[in-house]
């Protein structure tokens, strides 16, 4: 099943990729790479967050440029952040997590998403208890309150 999914996932995002659809392309990436992970393969799963992080960001590639088209998505980029993150706690790259918490949370304030905002604040705390560093993780889950 997997299989066949992550196949369906990549035809749509060659289509979403040909017609310009940065948000199309951002969600599939996404997709693919939650079935990466869900297979406990992480490269594959980083590269495809990855890509949909770019995506959410808008690409700076010249076809875009001369159309005009820019996708500037940041809810969608923090979410995506949070994935990375996630995956990177998921085996034990804490600083890497940590740092991708960290932008979520600061992209979510920067939108005024109290919800995304505090998704980030529990992700970061979580983290910190997973090091044993319980005064933080204290600390900052308390402000996700």
């Amino acid at each position: 099943l997997y299989s066949q999914a992550l196949q369906a996932y990549h035809q749509a995002q060659a289509i979403y990729q040909a017609i310009d659809d940065l948000g199309g392309e951002g969600a599939t990436s996404t997709l693919i790479g939650s079935t990466y992970r869900d297979l406990n393969q992480p490269r594959e799963a980083l590269n495809a967050y990855l890509q949909a992080y770019t995506a959410y960001q808008g690409s700076q590639s010249s076809k875009l440029s001369e159309t005009g088209l820019k996708l500037n998505s940041p809810k969608e980029t923090a979410t995506i952040l949070s994935y990375i993150g996630r995956l990177y706690r998921s085996y034990g790259k804490h600083e890497f997590a940590l740092k991708a918490f960290q932008k979520a949370l600061e992209l979510s304030r920067k939108i005024s998403d109290d919800n995304g905002a505090a998704g980030a604040l529990t992700l970061i705390g979580r983290t910190y208890l997973e090091q044993k560093q319980y005064a933080k993780a204290m600390e900052t889950s308390q402000q996700a309150l």
